[in-house]
């Protein structure tokens, strides 16, 4: 499969930003752990928007996080 390939099969893209969790207490984790605690994922939030694919730069891609009103984070994939 070639990158080309890989943008033909896309239909749409997403927003998603990851919620981290883990139920193994105090961070000490093996691999084993990581496994059967679903790789430590807590959920999974998507955007409402579908976009196509061609019509976004993912490199330029960023977001912010806002608490309460207040910026409280911000990132960017470059």
């Amino acid at each position: 499969m070639t990158v080309a390939d890989a943008v033909r099969a896309v239909d749409f893209v997403l927003p998603a930003l990851e919620i981290v969790d883990s139920r193994i207490r105090d961070r000490k984790i093996s691999i084993i752990d990581t496994i059967s605690d679903n790789a430590s994922s807590g959920g999974v939030v998507l955007g409402s928007r579908a976009v196509s694919l061609r019509e976004v730069d993912l490199r330029l891609m960023g977001c912010t996080l806002h608490s309460n009103g207040e910026l409280a984070a911000k990132e960017h994939t470059a």
